[in-house]
């Protein structure tokens, strides 16, 4: 039995990353688009011209045309669609109503923090009908399984959870290569890095707060973020007026600042295994690749307990239900740490609050712990094995061909 997959576009985030490392993997027929895609290939089919840059309403006032544009291109021989994205879900589900091929969504998001506001109001009953519609709903966390049960009313027997997957053997030849002009300051300094994009999501405002917090204790740490995103300005602003002296793109590049803004590269890996610890501010999550990515590069992680996947991947049984507990957690393979206030920042003088204090407390104490850093460096390669396309593939098989 044939399957293609569906999503949104192949530019982007996690879940385009996840889909691009499945199809080196799984004997797919097809791959569709909703936007325009510039990937050359007879197994690309694009649904529409849209890209980025069309207005969102549009793209959802489009959800139907995408749906007819699916139904008139499959073949007789795909009897699955394996989407990926909230619209996409919404897709294929509709399209399934003409073709009679089976629908099988995934969920890569916590989408009761992904959508609010109204946002919320636009979403949420698209989100319901496309469970409801759905033959199975594969989640990449047990937490998000949990949410979209109370909050969306999914059916349980539908939800199958499988973790993401991570290219071992690409991470494992780019974490060697050289970081060129970068090399003094990773060589000469403790880095603590982060990764992702640069939005509301991962609170990066908080973890500035609290690196300036922990300078003032240790004038020998460096803050590098990886990544970029519609935060860019007010970040980095806020981190000259938190008085860091800030790197930027555009700036002659030295080893006299404290937070560098690296943007965006091809190549994290090689930073994240210089680094000293890696660490994620995030507010809420799906599943954070860069986590076991930041693992797979022999890099010790900590993490906020937000909702979802951090508990999850620190956890060789982890329990549901201490996600986003606000003590200190030290799990078999990360730490975990209170979840940040999402609130940004507007007065960098303003009173540190008591979850930045913490952290501030709590990572000034691991970097200074030879044992506890040795301790975890020591385990997470062995723990990313578990996110290898060997252990995950064969999940994702059980459900494509039963």
């Amino acid at each position: 039995m044939s399957y293609s997959f569906l999503i949104n576009s192949l530019k982007g985030g996690g879940a385009e990353k996840q889909l691009s490392t499945l199809i080196k993997h799984l004997p797919y027929e097809k791959v569709y688009t909703l936007e325009k895609s510039d990937t050359k290939s007879d197994k690309v089919s694009q649904l529409s011209e849209h890209t980025a840059k069309t207005p969102n309403l549009i793209k959802i006032l489009s959800l139907n045309y995408y749906g007819k544009k699916l139904t008139s291109l499959l073949s007789k021989e795909e009897k699955k669609i394996i989407s990926l994205m909230t619209r996409a879900n919404a897709v294929n589900v509709f399209s399934s109503q003409k073709s009679g091929h089976e629908p099988i969504i995934c969920e890569r998001t916590n989408p009761s923090k992904e959508f609010q506001g109204i946002r919320e109001k636009i979403y949420k009953p698209i989100i319901k009908k496309t469970y409801e519609k759905a033959a199975k709903i594969i989640t990449n966390s047990q937490g998000t399984a949990q949410e979209i049960i109370k909050s969306f009313f999914a059916k349980e027997e539908k939800i199958t959870t499988v973790p993401n997957l991570i290219d071992l053997e690409e991470i494992k030849k780019a974490k060697e290569e050289s970081l060129g002009e970068w090399q003094k300051i990773f060589e000469k300094s403790r880095v603590i890095i982060s990764c992702g994009r640069l939005t509301n999501a991962k609170a990066q405002w908080r973890l500035l707060k609290i690196f300036s917090l922990l300078l003032a204790k240790d004038k020998e740490l460096k803050l590098v973020i990886l990544g970029s995103g519609e935060l860019t300005n007010y970040l980095t602003n806020l981190s000259e007026a938190l008085g860091l002296r800030t790197y930027f793109p555009g700036k002659e590049l030295s080893e006299n600042y404290d937070a560098y803004f690296a943007g965006n590269t091809e190549n994290p890996y090689k930073f994240v295994s210089s680094s000293k610890i890696f660490v994620l501010s995030s507010i809420w999550e799906g599943f954070p690749n860069v986590l076991i990515e930041a693992m797979a590069c022999g890099t010790p992680c900590i993490s906020s307990n937000c909702a979802y996947g951090p508990l999850e991947i620190f956890s060789i049984k982890p329990e549901i239900n201490l996600y986003e507990k606000k003590e200190i957690i030290e799990e078999d393979f990360g730490v975990l740490l209170p979840t940040l206030n999402p609130q940004k920042i507007y007065n960098a003088f303003e009173k540190p609050e008591e979850s930045e204090n913490v952290w501030a407390e709590y990572l000034y104490y691991f970097m200074n712990d030879s044992k506890k850093i040795n301790f975890y460096k020591s385990c997470v390669s062995a723990r990313a094995l578990d996110f290898s396309p060997k252990k995950i593939i064969p999940m994702w098989e059980r459900i494509l061909y039963e």
